[in-house]
């Protein structure tokens, strides 16, 4: 139990999603409804790409994550 616990406190979506709630108010899966993705393929993008140094290969990978950078960007 202890390690999970451990795990879930340094996983992106976590960041990313308190991060999205202070600025506008969106958990991961609205802010999926609202650009019109599946809140299961944003969670993959940023539990892949998030805190990694490398770009994604896929265009929509790298889509979600340049809509997550301009929404967290705009507050």
């Amino acid at each position: 139990m202890e390690d999970e616990k451990v795990k879930r406190e340094t996983d992106p979506k976590l960041q990313l999603r308190g991060q999205l709630l202070l600025s506008g108010g969106l958990s991961i899966a609205g802010f999926a409804k609202k650009h019109g993705y599946k809140p299961k393929t944003v969670d993959r993008v940023i539990a892949r790409y998030w805190n990694n140094e490398k770009n994604p290969r896929g265009q929509l990978s790298l889509e979600i994550l340049e809509r997550l950078k301009l929404e967290l960007g705009s507050s």
